[in-house]
């Protein structure tokens, strides 16, 4: 069933379809209610405003079907000329069609009156209105086609856009994979040399190694963490450091606190700081 959102989209769509055809039936009866104006015959003007209008609402009627026509038989390369031929057909049909609805809408309000009988009107309308009904209908087409066109180009950006973040996802998480083992093998290196000279450290470092795993862990599904999360993780790294290297390691951090709470990608810090030593 169709959603509230898509009823509202369609309503509108329609709304600007209505609209559109009444501001070019008023473009079109304009010069003649000027004119009718400055001969003061008024009521002559009201009628070619209303024949206009009718006009085009019969076509608001029709829209619906050259729009189908125009997604049904696209102009493409490899069938142009057979599209193309069809579409010229639809629009004599269209023109036949609306002719002969408007001739008998205008019969009533006595419209080309003085022309009889019928027939020679319709005919005679044939001929006034066939270069309007069949711009009138290429028109639908070809806005039909560019509408299309800028959708599909929107979709393609927006496909090509979520690519590109998936790419970005996917070399960050490599290179996550990537810095995991390094940082693991000179930390496990570092342990291994204190383990002679000092078991008490070698120790305290397994520990610290443990608690900075931990929060490895946590953020091991996460793309970005808040600065002060990566900072909290540079800090168990350099205790790591200073364990090994004692007082031959000297850190100092320099952090605006407005900055703490941006969003940073995960594990950039570490190595950094490792490979400015």
């Amino acid at each position: 069933m169709p959603t509230t959102k898509t009823r509202r989209q369609t309503l509108s769509k329609w709304a600007l379809i209505f609209a559109c055809w009444t501001c070019l039936a008023l473009l079109f009866s304009g010069p003649q209610m000027i004119q009718a104006v400055r001969l003061n015959r008024v009521s002559e003007g009201w009628s070619f405003v209303a024949g206009e209008l009718v006009f085009s609402y019969l076509w608001v009627g029709l829209t619906p079907l050259a729009i189908w026509l125009s997604q049904s038989f696209r102009i493409e390369e490899g069938q142009r000329l057979q599209r193309l031929t069809i579409h010229f057909l639809a629009s004599l049909v269209f023109l036949l069609f609306h002719v002969f609805l408007f001739t008998v809408v205008s019969t009533p309000f006595r419209w080309y009156a003085h022309i009889t009988p019928f027939w020679n009107r319709y005919l005679l309308l044939i001929l006034m209105f066939t270069p309007t009904n069949v711009m009138f209908y290429w028109g639908v087409v070809i806005i039909e086609h560019a509408l299309d066109y800028y959708q599909k180009l929107q979709e393609r950006e927006l496909r090509a856009s979520q690519l590109e973040a998936q790419l970005a996802q996917s070399q960050l998480h490599v290179l996550k994979m990537q810095l995991h083992p390094h940082f693991l093998f000179n930390t496990l290196n570092a342990i291994s040399a204190l383990i002679r000279e000092s078991p008490d450290e070698a120790d305290e470092m397994v520990s610290r190694l443990g608690d900075l795993l931990r929060m490895t862990l946590e953020t091991a599904g996460l793309q970005e963490v808040p600065f002060k999360k990566e900072l909290e993780f540079l800090k168990h790294y350099l205790d790591i450091e200073q364990t090994r290297f004692q007082d031959r390691l000297k850190v100092e951090m320099a952090i605006e606190p407005e900055t703490l709470d941006g969003l940073v990608p995960s594990m950039i810090l570490q190595p950094l700081v490792e490979n400015s030593a």
